[in-house]
């Protein structure tokens, strides 16, 4: 008795299921990264911006807590308004001849952050009259998102 070999066709439509397996295998797999990247992406993006969101909310508190007088400026409503404490932390600086002044910071942890990248966006929220964001790196090298608001 003679060993039966598969005709030329099965060994044809074999290496084409193959071939179609591998094509959807490496399309799976190519579609499944892009997605995941995607999502990495947006979820980075969905957290940067809930972090500013926060951070403008608290902002705006404070500034309508400010307020000036014959005497000059006043903070007496920062000390005990939930906006400024906590995190993220609430600098108030005052423009004095041509140097900025800090005047309040607010209870809670901080990020140590170099005072000239603080100084350069409340320059810029100064010069536009316009609310002013920016990353920055804390001294341990850690990115900070900083936002300054004119008042």
């Amino acid at each position: 008795m003679r060993g039966t070999r598969p005709s030329p066709a099965r060994r044809r439509l074999g290496r084409l299921q193959r071939r179609l397996t591998l094509a959807y295998t490496l399309i799976t797999l190519a579609g499944v990264g892009a997605l995941s990247w995607l999502v990495i992406r947006t979820d980075g993006r969905s957290w940067q911006a809930a972090e500013y969101d926060e951070m403008r909310r608290r902002a705006a508190v404070t500034a309508s807590l400010i307020y000036y007088t014959d005497a000059g400026i006043q903070l007496d409503g920062l000390d005990d308004d939930e906006a400024t404490s906590g995190r993220p932390q609430v600098l108030v600086l005052q423009a004095r001849g041509d140097g900025l002044r800090r005047v309040f910071t607010s209870r809670g942890p901080a990020a140590d952050v170099a005072a000239d990248a603080v100084v350069r966006v409340a320059r810029t929220a100064m010069t536009r009259d316009d609310t002013v964001r920016a990353e920055g790196r804390a001294r341990a090298g850690r990115p900070v998102y900083l936002l300054a608001l004119p008042f």
